[in-house]
C-alpha cells in the first residue's frame, strides 16, 4: 500500500536556495549528486513517521470553558473560565488556582493572550497542573498574561490590558499580571506565574502579593510555553507566605527527566512545616546598587521593612556589590538573543536536550510564524529585530560572552553567600506607573516597557531564588521587598519573608 513519504524530497532550485542561504557555492552538476543523497537519507523519515511518540497522560480531564463576558471580568484578569477537579483530599484542599495562560491545561485553548496564538490548543496538562490536582486544588481557568508575555507591564495583552487593583489608571506589572490582580481581588487564592525576567515578582511588587520565583530547577517546566529555556522558572503568587510556601512544595521536585534542566538528586523539603519565624543570628545584606536610583518613598518603605527584622535577632548591612549591576549588561543579552532563538525554534528545546518535546505548540508556532507574524506584540518585535540583526552580524557570539560572564558573576554571588544569608533590595524601583494611553505610538510602548527589571532580571540570569512581599503603601500604592537567596536555600528566603509578614501583619 502507498504510504507519502513524511517529507517531500527538494527539488534542484529548493536545494540551491538552501545552499545560498547555507553560503555554499555549488554547481547544478554537484548539487544534483546532493539531492539524490538527501532523497535518499529522507526514507528514514519514513519509518520515523511511523514510531510511537509517546505522549504525556492526562489524569484529570479539563473541559475547553469559556471567555468571561466583561461585566464579569471587570480587570481582564481572566482569560478563560474553566474548572478543572483534581483529588478529594490533599494539601491543597478546598483551595483556588488561577494559572497563567501560558502554562497548558489538556483541552484547553492557549493563546498566551495574544491573536498569534489564537486557535492553540494543549492536548496535556503541565506537569505543575498535575500536581495542583493531585494534591485536592481546584483549577479555575487561566489567567490573562502580557502578550506572548513580552512584557513587564500590564497593557499589552489581548483583548485588553490589566489595570492595577490599586488604580485602574496604573499597570499591575506583568507578564503574570492576572494571576497578581486574581489573588487581590479575591477571585483565587493561589496561581501559577511563571518568570524569565520578573513576571512573577514585578506583579506581585506593583499589585501588593507574594510571588517566589524559585531556585532554577527546583520546578519543572515540563508544559509551560516557554521565553528563553535557560531562565524561564516556574513558581507561586500568594495571598500569604505560609500559602507560597504549601504551593511551592507540591509543585517542586523532579518530573522524571520530562525537564532536562532538573538535577536529577533534587529533593523537596516540606516548605511549610520549616516556617517559624525564627531568624537570630540570620545575616541580611541590603544591595546599595540595588537602591541606587530608587524612587526616595520605595528606598526608604524597603530599608524600614528590613530594618524591622532586627527585632527578631537578624542582623542588617547594608553593602556595595557592584557586580549586581554590571550583571544586568549579560542577562539582557541572554534574554534577548536567547528569547529570539527560542521562538523560531517554535519552543523545541536544543538538539542536545532529552526531555519531553511539544511537537503540537511547536508545530502550531512554526506555521503561525509564516502566517500571522504581524499579530505579535509590539514589545517582541523589538527582540526578534534586534537579535536577528545581532545574529546576522556576529553569530552567536555576545551570547556566548554574556554566559561566560554570567558564571564568573554567579561565582561572586556565591561568595557573597559565605557571609550573608540573604540579600535584600526593592522589587522594583518605583511606583507603578499609568497605563499608555489608548492609541499609543509603538515609540510611546517601548517607552512604557522599560527599567522594571533592573532588580529582578539579574537572579534569572544567576538563577538564585528570589521572593517579592509587599513591604507596605506609599501614595496609596504597593512598594514591594526582594528576599534572595543562595541556590537551593529556598527555605531560608520563605522563613524571612515569612518574619517579616508576621511583623508587618502585627501593625495592621
Amino acid at each position: 500500500m502507498y504510504r507519502s513519504p513524511a517529507i517531500n524530497p527538494p527539488t534542484l532550485e529548493e536545494l540551491k536556495s538552501v545552499a545560498v542561504k547555507q553560503h555554499l557555492n555549488i554547481d547544478d552538476v554537484d548539487l544534483a549528486a546532493y539531492r539524490a543523497d538527501v532523497t535518499a537519507f529522507l526514507k528514514v523519515y519514513d519509518s520515523l513517521k511511523t514510531l510511537p511518540a509517546p505522549g504525556l497522560p492526562v489524569k484529570y480531564p479539563s473541559s475547553p470553558g469559556y471567555v468571561p463576558a466583561q461585566k464579569d471580568n471587570p480587570y481582564n484578569a481572566w482569560s478563560r473560565i474553566t474548572e478543572t477537579r483534581g483529588a478529594a483530599t490533599g494539601k491543597l484542599a478546598g483551595k483556588t488556582v488561577a494559572v497563567k495562560e501560558n502554562v497548558a491545561i489538556g483541552g484547553v485553548p492557549m493563546t498566551v493572550s495574544s491573536q498569534f496564538m489564537s486557535g492553540c490548543v494543549s492536548t496535556y496538562h503541565a506537569t505543575v497542573v498535575s500536581r495542583l490536582l493531585e494534591a485536592g486544588a481546584l483549577i479555575r481557568g487561566k489567567a490573562t498574561c502580557e502578550n506572548m508575555c513580552y512584557s513587564g507591564s500590564s497593557f499589552s495583552s489581548f483583548p485588553g490590558p490589566v489595570p492595577n487593583p490599586h488604580d485602574r489608571e496604573r499597570s499591575a506589572g506583568g507578564s503574570s499580571s492576572g494571576c497578581a490582580v486574581l489573588i487581590v481581588s479575591g477571585e483565587v487564592d493561589l496561581a501559577i506565574g511563571t518568570d524569565t525576567g520578573g513576571s512573577i515578582r514585578l506583579p506581585a511588587c506593583w499589585s501588593g502579593v507574594v510571588g517566589f520565583k524559585p531556585t532554577f530547577g527546583l520546578v519543572p517546566q515540563t508544559g509551560v510555553f516557554p521565553f528563553e529555556r535557560s531562565m524561564d522558572h516556574v513558581g507561586p503568587m500568594t495571598r500569604t507566605v505560609k500559602d507560597c510556601a504549601l504551593m511551592l512544595e507540591v509543585i517542586a521536585g523532579y518530573d522524571g527527566g520530562l525537564d532536562p534542566t532538573q538535577p536529577e538528586n533534587l529533593t523537596v523539603p516540606q516548605y511549610s512545616q520549616l516556617l517559624t519565624g525564627k531568624i537570630s543570628g540570620i545575616r541580611i545584606a541590603l544591595i546599595k546598587e540595588g537602591f541606587e536610583g530608587s524612587e526616595p518613598d520605595v528606598a526608604e518603605t524597603v530599608r524600614m521593612a528590613a530594618k524591622s527584622l532586627e527585632s527578631l535577632g537578624a542582623t542588617v548591612e547594608e553593602i556595595s556589590f557592584p557586580s549586581h549591576a554590571n550583571v544586568l549588561a549579560a542577562a539582557y543579552a541572554l534574554l534577548f538573543e536567547g528569547g529570539a532563538s527560542t521562538f523560531q525554534n517554535g519552543g523545541i528545546s536544543s538538539h542536545s536536550s532529552r526531555g519531553y518535546q511539544d511537537t503540537g505548540t511547536h508545530d502550531f508556532v512554526f506555521n503561525a510564524s509564516k502566517s500571522k507574524a504581524d499579530e505579535l506584540p509590539i514589545t517582541m518585535k523589538r527582540v526578534l529585530l534586534g537579535a536577528a540583526f545581532i545574529k546576522e552580524k556576529f553569530g552567536n557570539h555576545f551570547y556566548g560572552t554574556a554566559t561566560n560572564v554570567v558564571r564568573g558573576i554567579v561565582a561572586e554571588y556565591d561568595s557573597l553567600f559565605e557571609k550573608f544569608n540573604v540579600l535584600v533590595m526593592p522589587t522594583i524601583k518605583f511606583k507603578a506607573p499609568k497605563l499608555p494611553k489608548a492609541g499609543a505610538s509603538v515609540a510611546e510602548i517601548l517607552e512604557a516597557d522599560t527599567e522594571m527589571s533592573a532588580n529582578t532580571l539579574p537572579f534569572n540570569a544567576t538563577r538564585h531564588p528570589a521572593l517579592s512581599i509587599n513591604a507596605g503603601f506609599s501614595e496609596g500604592l504597593p512598594v514591594g521587598m526582594t528576599i534572595v537567596g543562595n541556590h537551593f536555600d529556598d527555605s531560608t528566603v520563605l522563613n524571612v519573608a515569612y518574619a517579616y509578614e508576621t511583623i508587618r501583619d502585627a501593625k495592621q
